[in-house]
Parts: structure tokens; sequence; C-alpha cells
């Protein structure tokens, strides 16, 4: 888990910094009711800015990358294949 910079571990004791995690700066934009959205949740979470972006860039990312769809929607998926075969046979003549 990260959190302001720093990777941490979980213990029986709690959570400990174990290192800093590298950071590269850039620059980027997006409109002011966003950044203001963005800086109210760091507030209320008591977490800086960048905690907060960090986490939120890497959701997207995980998501983006997590294609893959849920087993219940795929067996469903699969269930109306075959139910419909015929029909997608003739359709496709």
């Amino acid at each position: 888990m990260r959190y302001h910079g720093y990777e941490l571990q979980n213990e029986l004791n709690g959570w400990t910094e174990i290192e800093m995690v590298a950071r590269t700066k850039f620059s980027s934009s997006v409109s002011p009711d966003i950044l203001a959205r963005m800086r109210d949740i760091a507030r209320a979470d008591g977490r800086t800015l960048n905690a907060v972006l960090e986490d939120a860039i890497t959701a997207y990312i995980e998501n983006r990358d997590d294609n893959n769809v849920r087993p219940e929607v795929m067996a469903h998926f699969r269930d109306s294949v075959e139910k419909n075969r015929r029909l997608y046979r003739m359709l496709a003549e």
C-alpha cells in the first residue's frame, strides 16, 4: 500500500514504513471543478493532493488494464450464444 510517498507493509502491530518510493514531477491541466473536488477529497481524507492524484491515476490504470469481463457476465453471454446458435446461423446466411 502507498501513502504519502511511502511504501507501507501491514505487520501484526500495524503499518510500518519500509521504503521511500521514487517520484517524477510532471505537469498537466484539469478543469477547475475537478481540481477543486480533488483538493476537497484530499482535505477530507487528511492526505496530500499528490497522494490522492496518485491513487486516482493508479486506479485508472488498473481499471483500464483490467479488460476482463466479469465471470458471471461471460457465463450469461456463453449461455445466450448456445441458446441462440441456430438463430445466429440463420441470420449469418
